[in-house]
């Protein structure tokens, strides 16, 4: 059974109410007017609908794609093997508790959000005025424009992790930056609503500065095109626009996409573009960049994969102490179904088992220590096999110097696994070396944990595994 047919039964069953079209044309839900058919695309109207249908989607390995405006997304010409969820439904927007506070649901518009809080009187978003996401993907991404950005207003969100629930994040715990937050890395979590606080302001002056950065908007960029707005993130020292200007790549076309003869920052669909040329016309601007001024150009533009994942095993080993849990959570956050310790002559029927699992296990990542050292021999036999066989197979390493792995473990108080083996700590652990390094030696990918943050070392997997950040 597929996961189409596993949702529809589950959505006759739970949420008869919710609307569900198929095969409907992303083309309809994204600025860019591009993208195929996604298989099923669901309109919750509330919270809990919306909590209740991804915890469905995700059981019947839907792979969930939450969506807003479609401001800020390129969808590929050949549609979505997954569900697509529109987030529009969820417009609750209000005073909060606090005064000059506001509470909106992620799918606000932040044009409305904006606009609301100029009836309040308050100042403080009136940047977000002419930017046409919603609270959600905009928290996300901390929009912003002319010198402001949505972490000088938000103080905390409510957001929907996979394998935690519900959760209040701070402002701080946000950890804005320049287009990108905490919920950046968090690819899975589900914004819910977000809380502002803004400042007493006179609502006439505030209309006004509204009206007026609209009009620099219009005077300045080809808003009577569709676009993904601004396609590419401003470099260090540099605006992307005029690098592109610069370059002379203004009125660059490739079939239906060209970089606007109005401002070089965008790219715009001149009718009949599809994804493809976008795609391309997006790489012939950053390689003529690069090659001329030396400045790599990151698109700000998200680009939406199909769905459906071939399968990818992973083999997860290292030193004790080198890090194994917490990448093994890391990896959990992004779809992998961890197996820890699985004996090697199971390995291959497992794999048998999850590829027939119609995307539900499209990801396994088994886990494996020193205490199988005896049967790496084996665990080599099945992975040149898995490497065989249809989809991706890889190997990560996870190491630490000697003096690190002894840290820790005192720190924590824990003995070593070949602690009882040898007469100290430090024999233990330099035993252990010795017994993984063939399997170091045969690993895709190798990672000194030494002096890495929990935070850097889920950046570099999710570098990794889910192509992020590069």
């Amino acid at each position: 059974m597929d996961w189409v047919t596993r949702l529809d039964k589950q959505m006759e069953d739970y949420l008869p109410d919710v609307e569900v079209r198929k095969e409907e044309p992303m083309a309809k839900h994204t600025s860019f007017r591009v993208g195929g058919p996604a298989k099923r695309m669901a309109f919750p109207e509330t919270g809990e609908q919306m909590v209740l249908l991804l915890s469905m989607a995700r059981e019947c390995g839907a792979r969930p794609l939450v969506l807003g405006n479609g401001t800020n997304l390129l969808v590929p010409d050949g549609g979505l093997d997954r569900l697509v969820i529109a987030a529009s439904g969820l417009g609750g927007l209000e005073a909060g508790e606090e005064p000059g506070s506001l509470v909106a649901e992620s799918g606000v518009p932040l044009a409305k959000l904006a606009d609301f809080a100029c009836k309040q009187g308050l100042t403080g978003l009136e940047f977000a005025h002419g930017i046409p996401g919603t609270v959600g993907g905009g928290i996300c991404m901390n929009a912003g424009a002319y010198g402001g950005e949505l972490k000088q207003a938000v103080t905390g969100v409510s957001a929907l992790f996979p394998e935690e629930g519900v959760r209040f994040l701070s402002g701080e715990e946000l950890a804005f930056g320049y287009r990108r937050s905490f919920l950046t890395e968090y690819t899975e979590a589900v914004v819910l609503r977000a809380v502002f606080r803004l400042s007493p302001g006179d609502p006439e002056a505030i209309r006004e500065t509204m009206r007026d950065l609209m009009a620099r908007r219009k005077a300045s960029q080809p808003l009577e095109w569709p676009s993904a707005g601004s396609t590419f993130k401003r470099p260090e020292g540099h605006f992307a626009g005029t690098l592109i200007d610069q370059c002379g790549l203004k009125g660059l076309t490739v079939g239906g996409a060209q970089v606007s003869g109005k401002h070089a920052g965008f790219i715009i669909n001149r009718g009949g573009a599809a994804c493809a040329d976008i795609k391309e016309l997006i790489r012939q601007v950053q390689e003529t960049v690069f090659e001329k001024t030396g400045v790599r150009l990151e698109p700000e533009v998200k680009f939406v994969d199909y769905g459906r994942r071939p399968m990818e095993n992973l083999i997860i080993s290292g030193l004790s102490g080198g890090g194994k849990s917490k990448k093994a959570s890391f990896l959990e956050d992004s779809g992998f179904y961890i197996v820890d310790n699985m004996p090697a002559a199971m390995i291959l029927k497992f794999a048998e088992f999850c590829a027939g699992g119609g995307g539900r296990y499209a990801r396994v990542a088994l886990v494996y220590d020193v205490r199988t050292a005896e049967s790496f021999h084996e665990l080599f036999d099945v992975l040149d096999k898995l490497k065989g066989m249809e989809g991706v197979c890889r190997m990560l390493f996870l190491d630490a110097s000697p003096a690190a792995i002894i840290k820790r473990y005192k720190e924590t108080r824990r003995r070593h696994p070949l602690e009882k083996e040898t007469d100290s700590l430090e024999e233990a652990v330099e035993k252990e070396r010795e017994l993984m390094l063939p399997v170091k030696q045969r690993a895709d990918f190798v990672i000194d944990t030494t002096g890495l943050s929990t935070a850097k070392l889920r950046r570099e997997l999710l570098r990794i595994f889910n192509g992020e950040g590069e």
